[in-house]
Order: C-alpha cells, then structure tokens, then sequence
C-alpha cells in the first residue's frame, strides 16, 4: 500500500499539469454480485485480496504514455511492479460518467421520467 500511495502521489504532482485528471485504486475484496455475474453462481472471487485495479484518467494515450517515461514514475513503478504477480493496463474510452442525484435532483428525476412515460 505504501508504494502504491508513493506512485499515485508522484502521479498527481508530476502530471497533473501533463494530461493526468484523475484516478482511483481498488482492492479485489472477493465478494460477487449473484444478481450482476453472468459467469455463474461463484460466492468468492478468486483474486480476493490479490487483484488491486488502477484506474487513471488522462486526456489522451499519449499523455499517459508520457508519464510512465519520466525517471520518477519508472522507479517508482519498479517498486511496486516488483510485488505483482503480473501487470497489464487496458485503455478504454469513456462512454459515460456520473454521480448520483441529490434526492430533490432524484424525485424531479422520476416524476419527468413518469411524464414521458404516461404520454406513450
């Protein structure tokens, strides 16, 4: 945890400035969503405690390609890096983002969406 808090420190004041907007870190905890999985009816994951996703967003490929050249970013990388079991980065495109309504937003939410519905 401490290298990871290292490396996502050094990411937010070095390249802040350079295309880095934001990111988060997740622990694989092992639960299963029985009413979200497709795959079957397993109870536990089985990387619990072993798979941690890094989530980062950048303005482009490019920017994030950057970053993990500069000197401090490698050693660092190294670091951490050297207690995994495998690494990979998959590059995504975002399609959608959002955050919850407040609840006044929710119910104006549901009475619009009743509207429309109504009229059908």
């Amino acid at each position: 945890m401490e290298r990871l808090a290292y490396l996502c420190e050094h990411v937010k004041t070095y390249h802040s400035e350079n295309g880095f907007y934001g990111g988060f870190v997740v622990l694989n905890t092992g639960g299963v969503s029985l009413e979200g999985s497709t795959a079957g009816q397993a109870t536990e994951h089985p990387l619990k405690d072993r798979e941690v996703p890094i989530v980062t967003f950048w303005r482009n490929l490019e920017s994030h390609e950057k970053s993990h050249k500069s000197e401090g970013f490698n050693k660092l990388f190294k670091e951490l890096t050297e207690l995994a079991e495998s690494t990979y980065e998959v590059v995504y495109k975002m399609l959608w983002q959002g955050k919850a309504y407040t609840p006044e937003l929710a119910k104006k939410a549901r009475e619009a969406k009743e509207q429309l519905q109504a009229k059908e």
